[in-house]
């Protein structure tokens, strides 16, 4: 049984990584294949990656596993893929699997942002204080001033260095 505490910086954080997912999902459907990138199974992976997202939205977790499974297995070096996958990682509560996908998109794309959000609540759950608040910083240094996350960024960042404050006394 887990003790019971406050879990209003998970809430915020559950609730960001679910508008993260959601976010970059758009952004990624608005770049659009180049006529020399686009293949015939495109449109598959493109429509199988999309189903993953909204099962993620929809908290089947399990199910956004196989499709991004599958999506992974054709496009390997996809990023948002990597990234989405740790997210249906964390809704599993699996939070080392979750780390090791948000580790790799990141290694695809050091830019791709929602990996570090995700990143930092997998440490965190996994107890790797430093490294959470490390992954979250750089999301947030990354971050534009537009970003609709950032405020939920900085408010668990707030929280955390509090946190880490108050341990040290």
């Amino acid at each position: 049984m887990r003790p019971r505490g406050d879990f209003r910086a998970v809430a915020i954080a559950t609730v960001g990584v679910s508008m993260l997912a959601a976010g970059f999902f758009v952004q990624w459907l608005q770049r659009a294949p180049t006529p020399l990138s686009y293949h015939p199974d495109e449109h598959l992976v493109h429509q199988r990656f999309q189903q993953g997202v909204v099962m993620l939205q929809e908290k089947q977790y399990t199910y956004a596993v196989e499709v991004l499974h599958e999506v992974l297995k054709v496009r390997p070096t996809m990023p948002e893929a990597h990234a989405n996958m740790g997210y249906a990682f964390l809704g599993l509560e699996n939070f080392s699997a979750a780390r090791s996908f948000f580790d790799a998109a990141i290694e695809l794309d050091t830019g791709q942002l929602n990996a570090y959000y995700g990143l930092a609540i997998a440490n965190r759950a996994l107890g790797l204080h430093e490294e959470a608040l490390a992954a979250m910083q750089v999301y947030a240094h990354l971050s534009t001033p537009s970003d609709p996350y950032l405020d939920s960024a900085l408010a668990i960042l707030d929280d955390w260095q509090r946190t880490r404050e108050a341990y040290r006394k």
